[in-house]
């Protein structure tokens, strides 16, 4: 199961979703490859009612994001 946590962009300055792979789920590469997948199709689409992608990948300790 992911968490989704409001949060602020430092870069950006802005209130951001941030989106994470909890890491029970992460230990399966197949939901790794699903989360990655999602990523990217997601940051394909432009629509007012879909959210924008602005970065995606995994912390130093393997938090993927």
């Amino acid at each position: 199961m992911n968490e989704v946590w409001l949060a602020w962009d430092l870069s950006l300055r802005r209130t951001v979703a941030l989106k994470l792979l909890r890491g029970d789920t992460a230990t399966g590469t197949d939901a790794v490859e699903r989360f990655e997948r999602e990523a990217l199709a997601a940051s394909g689409l432009q629509s007012p009612h879909v959210v924008r992608i602005f970065d995606y990948g995994a912390s130093d300790d393997g938090l993927y994001y």
